[in-house]
């Protein structure tokens, strides 16, 4: 399924690169529910896709959620990027919460982009071509 040797370079650099996306995209909970039924309607490879769609395991996601509050405050353009507990209104948690939302889709569309151009690249110049199959 990983090796499907008739399928293309671009088939298999987009299963990889949308199943980051999906993974980093901040609809935690959903994330599969969405993402399988698009691969299939898209034709990508579905073991690819559920591969990289865990990225947001435990030991990276709270490194995503730091990723995402950076990127959301860094496009909005707030100086402080410490989340300070203290004096937290209702007005500061939706800023907060805004901030965490636009960087984490920032954040997957550049990495799943990222994720399809280099495995494309990757795939381009290291998969061998004409490959016949074997039964």
């Amino acid at each position: 399924v990983f090796i499907n040797p008739h399928e293309s370079n671009q088939t298999k650099a987009a299963s990889l690169g949308f199943g980051i996306f999906m993974g980093i995209i901040p609809v935690w909970g959903f994330q599969l529910a969405i993402g399988i039924p698009l691969s299939i309607l898209f034709r990508m490879n579905k073991a690819l896709f559920l591969l990289a769609a865990h990225i947001s395991v435990f030991p990276l996601t709270p490194i995503i959620w730091v990723a995402s509050l950076a990127t959301g405050k860094l496009v909005l353009g707030h100086k402080q990027w410490l989340v300070s507990f203290d004096h937290l209104t209702l007005s500061r948690f939706l800023q907060e919460g805004a901030a965490f939302f636009l960087g984490g889709t920032v954040l997957a569309v550049v990495a799943g982009a990222l994720t399809y151009l280099v495995t494309y690249i990757l795939l381009f110049f290291f998969r061998e071509k004409g490959r016949t199959v074997r039964k």
